[in-house]
């Protein structure tokens, strides 16, 4: 896994100030206990199988140009699964691409109350539009896999796989 490390300072009332990075003048504040904490519950919660979907999510995110931050896919993955089991990987992932693009039409709030912030800010419109309607491509061909995975064609689901991620995706075989 890759860490990020940038200088910061503690809060007044908890959290912590991080440079924003486009204005040097400009600090967020941010509460990584917060959000580990949020994450490892959510997933304890799920039988331990969020963290494995957020790392799909986050996979997918990479291979199609890295259009959203990683913390901004993790933070989605969680709350679309919030309250919900996860079964099947291969159904869960192409239920997240589906539902993801309409994620992306507003804004979404950090769920650190006291963080006080969008966590898609960074976010220009013409951004926006690209990772929907990537997101929107990605939904049709996991569709397509699990359709196929269904009827046994397990070697097509795997070259539909292939298309979602980029030939990032495993062979059958």
């Amino acid at each position: 896994d890759l860490v990020d490390v940038v200088p910061c300072f503690r809060r007044e009332g908890g959290g912590y100030l991080i440079p924003e990075g486009s204005n040097a003048y400009h600090w967020l504040a941010t509460n990584p206990p917060f959000h580990t904490s949020l994450m490892a519950r959510s997933d304890a919660t799920r039988a331990n199988r969020l963290k494995p979907l957020v790392r799909l999510m986050k996979q997918w995110n990479f291979v199609n140009g890295h259009h959203l931050t990683s913390f901004h896919v993790e933070l989605m993955v969680e709350a679309m699964w919030r309250n919900v089991s996860i079964g099947l990987y291969s159904a869960a992932l192409a239920s997240t691409l589906k539902v993801m693009p309409s994620w992306l039409n507003s804004s979404f709030d950090d769920p650190w109350p006291e963080g006080g912030k969008t966590v898609d800010a960074y976010l220009s419109y013409a951004e926006r539009q690209t990772a929907i309607r990537l997101l929107k491509e990605d939904a049709q061909n996991s569709e397509l896999a699990e359709s196929y995975r269904e009827d046994g064609r397990v070697e097509h689901a795997f070259e539909r796989w292939g298309v979602v991620f980029r030939d990032s995706f495993p062979v059958y075989g």
